[in-house]
């Protein structure tokens, strides 16, 4: 397996996004006034519950109920800061400690976290040519043998590690590599037959289908077609791995990348 990542870095996202946030936070803070800057931010740790919350439900994943724990208490410290003379309790105090730990855990052991970035990863490691650039198709990618049951099991595992965002109908079941689970539960669900998927047929017939936008995201351009089948082979590899209960090596393989920013 090569060391150099096939995937261009969006570290440079990541720092912007964090200065921002920061640049907002110390200017709010200072025009709006203490009490107004704990109220808004209040509002804002009570939203970032609840969306972690609804994750929760989407995924079954009980990893994001710390969060939602550790946003609860923050606000219940906001509105102790809100109180003059107050007294913050020994047990409060611990609580954030405990939480803000198991939390840090959670984030370095990526429980929680959407792979999408690993998934592109994965699908490019075995492509060596650079030929024949993007195509807007869907690619047959094969087939594999699987029941209805097998199939419905996989797809519960897939949301629930954030592996891909399942869709199913009476004939097939799409996978779709998403960027973010938060979206889709936050906006109006798009077509997901415009973002990068793949798709379990009935009748074990598997389709890739992989957009531009994520196709660019690439350090160079592969040849589309072994992107498409390795994509197709990723998610066949998973499938016999769940089939044959060997759900962890999935989460090993993608373990392996380290971290994919």
């Amino acid at each position: 397996m090569e060391n150099t990542n096939k995937l261009k870095s969006s570290v440079w996202i990541i720092v912007l996004a964090a200065s921002v946030a920061l640049i907002l936070t110390i200017g709010i803070r200072l025009i709006l006034g203490r009490e107004a800057f704990y109220i808004m931010v209040s509002i804002l740790t009570v939203a970032a519950a609840l969306i972690h919350f609804l994750a929760f439900i989407k995924t079954k994943n009980p990893s994001f109920l710390i969060p939602v724990i550790f946003y609860g208490f923050i606000f219940v410290g906001l509105q102790l800061f809100m109180i003059p003379q107050r007294q913050e309790t020994l047990a409060f105090v611990i609580g954030m400690i405990i939480l803000g730990g198991v939390l840090i855990y959670i984030l370095i052991t990526r429980r929680m976290k959407w792979r999408y970035r690993e998934v592109l990863e994965l699908a490019a490691r075995p492509v060596s040519g650079s030929a024949n650039g993007f195509t807007p198709r869907p690619y047959p990618a094969g087939e594999a043998s699987y029941t209805k049951e097998e199939l419905k099991a996989f797809t519960k595992f897939i949301l629930k590690h954030g592996i891909a965002l399942p869709h199913s109908d009476t004939d097939r079941t799409v996978l779709v590599i998403n960027p973010s689970l938060f979206r889709p539960l936050l906006f109006k669900k798009k077509d997901p037959q415009r973002d990068t998927y793949v798709t379990f047929d009935a009748d074990g017939r598997i389709s890739v289908n992989i957009t531009e936008k994520d196709y660019k995201k690439y350090r160079e351009e592969l040849t589309f077609d072994q992107l498409c089948q390795s994509l197709g082979n990723l998610f066949k590899d998973f499938l016999t791995l769940h089939q044959q209960g060997q759900e962890k090596k999935i989460i090993e393989r993608m373990n392996t990348l380290k971290f994919i920013l």
